[in-house]
């Protein structure tokens, strides 16, 4: 069974209005932590399908090709969850 991303989120966070129907959650990351000095970052994770291609430009975002993604800093918490190979299963 598909699990939709919340809508009113994401149609916040694109400045999109989707339709339940646009949107496939694929996978949710359990939480990640991060100790820094003076704070803690705890972080998850959301990956979902668009049913729809958005006008780039109308977005507050840049889409990033994954191969090109090795070109950009990023804080630990966001590393450690782009390089998990782990394999999330579905038992319904």
């Amino acid at each position: 069974m598909e699990e939709t991303f919340p809508l009113k989120m994401i149609n916040e966070l694109t400045s999109l209005t989707l339709e339940s129907s646009d949107v496939v959650l694929k996978k949710r990351s359990l939480p990640l932590k991060q100790e820094l000095t003076h704070q803690t970052i705890i972080a998850q994770f959301w990956e979902f399908d668009l049913k729809i291609v958005p006008n780039a430009e109308l977005l507050p975002f840049k889409f990033i090709e994954t191969k090109k993604l090795g070109k950009f800093a990023f804080p630990k918490v966001i590393d450690n969850y782009l390089n998990d190979n782990t394999l999330t299963l579905k038992l319904n």
